[in-house]
């Protein structure tokens, strides 16, 4: 036997056992259900379990609450204060004009309101009120009585020119409602890049399990082939080397299909890992795509393209 062949078939054995190793290892896993899907069924629930679409979701509702705090700034603000107090005043005498000053008690409550506030045009309001009550008793035990006051305001002011333009109030409200606005088109971006993550994902994993074939067929010819080699070679018809190479390529197409399988796994993990944000509920299940690839033919128009692009793309919109 030719030595660069032994040595070259050696590599390709000690190469594809691993390989080997694994499809024996595969075989004997038990079979998972499977799940057929079309395109329509993974872009829908990628849309309803997508982990990067539900926290983009958030972004919208985040930016809406923030809109609504900023217009806190028009909200009016209340104000109430009450107090109360014992006022004792001690009587006297003055013995070097010999003349009594009666004390007295007093208990004065005072109350007072306010409401103040700002208006989208940017006037300024107050209104404010107040109202007293001291009851009273002269000691010792005289006369008594209650004193009654009260006040009430009202504040308006409207400039003309401050302000005229923007204030920090309509500022902060503007900026909110642009983030808002922001924060949709980035959702929408969002969901673009995972629905055509997801077509990707779909077609290649309808590719690889097209290769899958492609490579059952081509290692069905080569074991076909080394068993006419086989027997033509014990009648003597074909050298033993013949055998050889029909061996390795065998081999080879045996290789071959295990990494085509190892593929379609890679693939179908991704599309899991795309269609929900609890993969636990997709690993013990397999992926069957109903779909196969077709290719139509499709015109486009540059500057249709264009203008579409410049008025339909979030990234862009989001600049504006």
């Amino acid at each position: 036997m030719n030595p660069v062949f032994r040595l070259s078939r050696s590599v390709l054995v000690w190469a594809v056992a691993p390989l080997l190793l694994t499809g024996r290892g595969t075989a004997q896993t038990a079979v998972l259900p499977t799940k057929v899907m079309s395109l329509e069924d993974c872009i829908q629930v990628a849309l309803e379990h997508n982990l990067d679409i539900k926290i983009q979701r958030y972004a919208p509702e985040i930016a809406d609450f923030n809109v609504s705090i900023s217009y806190a700034g028009y909200d009016p603000n209340f104000t109430f204060s009450g107090t109360s107090r014992t006022t004792v005043q001690a009587p006297l005498f003055l013995t070097a004009i010999g003349t009594f000053i009666p004390g007295s008690v007093s208990k004065p409550e005072v109350f007072s309101s306010g409401l103040n506030g700002l208006l989208p045009s940017g006037l300024t309001y107050s209104v404010n009120g107040n109202f007293a009550n001291t009851p009273f008793q002269t000691l010792p035990a005289g006369a008594a009585g209650v004193n009654y006051s009260g006040g009430a305001s009202v504040s308006l002011s409207q400039p003309l020119l401050k302000n005229f333009w923007i204030d920090p109030t309509r500022l902060q409200i503007a900026l909110a409602k642009k983030q808002l606005k922001v924060s949709e088109q980035a959702l929408r971006q969002q969901v673009m890049t995972s629905v055509t993550l997801v077509e990707q994902a779909y077609y290649n994993l309808i590719f690889a399990r097209e290769s899958i074939r492609v490579q059952q067929k081509a290692l069905e010819l080569a074991d076909q082939l080394l068993a006419e080699n086989k027997k033509r070679v014990e009648v003597g018809a074909m050298a033993p080397l013949d055998e050889k190479q029909a061996e390795s390529q065998a081999a080879t197409a045996q290789a071959a299909l295990l990494v085509a399988q190892q593929t379609w796994r890679m693939q179908e993990n991704s599309l899991k890992t795309l269609l929900s944000d609890n993969y636990g509920q997709w690993q013990n299940l397999n992926i069957e795509p109903n779909e196969n690839l077709v290719a139509f033919p499709q015109t486009f128009n540059k500057a249709d393209s264009w203008e579409k692009a410049l008025t339909l793309r979030p990234d862009l919109l989001q600049m504006k």
